[in-house]
């Protein structure tokens, strides 16, 4: 496809990923409507949480010297905090649908453009992923 038509598409477009491809995504992981219930059900009491979380998550990734250089500044942590947040809150925001792919496959690609490797990127993923596995599972205690 002639890049200037891509311009003309969105990212999900570019990739040809549709609601089908979502709910057949969301089946291949065993994700049902139950899961969205849940996970809405737990952002009342994680978001009071969240600058705890989100404080946690940087101290981590700022301590590995080739993101501190990534982020490079004292302001872009403060948006990056922020974004955070607002990338948890969604996560746990109970609506999986195209809007919410759209969204993820930006933050995908922002984090392509500024240099991120996949490795940094799962690295990452995985120590949000365990900071919330540990926060919830600290709450059903």
């Amino acid at each position: 496809m002639d890049a200037r038509n891509l311009i003309h598409q969105t990212l999900a477009e570019q990739l040809n990923i549709n609601e089908h491809d979502i709910e057949q995504r969301k089946i291949s992981l065993s994700f049902v409507e139950q899961d969205e219930v849940n996970l809405q059900q737990c952002l009342k009491w994680l978001e009071p949480l969240l600058p705890q979380v989100v404080q946690e998550f940087y101290q981590h990734q700022v301590s590995i010297p080739e993101i501190a250089l990534i982020i490079g500044d004292k302001d872009t942590l403060k948006r990056l905090h922020y974004s955070m947040s607002q990338y948890i809150t969604e996560l746990f925001s109970g609506s999986y649908d195209m809007d919410y792919v759209a969204k993820r496959l930006q933050i995908g690609r922002i984090h392509q453009r500024i240099g991120v490797t996949p490795k940094l990127y799962l690295s990452g993923i995985n120590r949000l992923q365990h900071l919330l596995e540990d926060i919830i599972r600290d709450y059903s205690e």
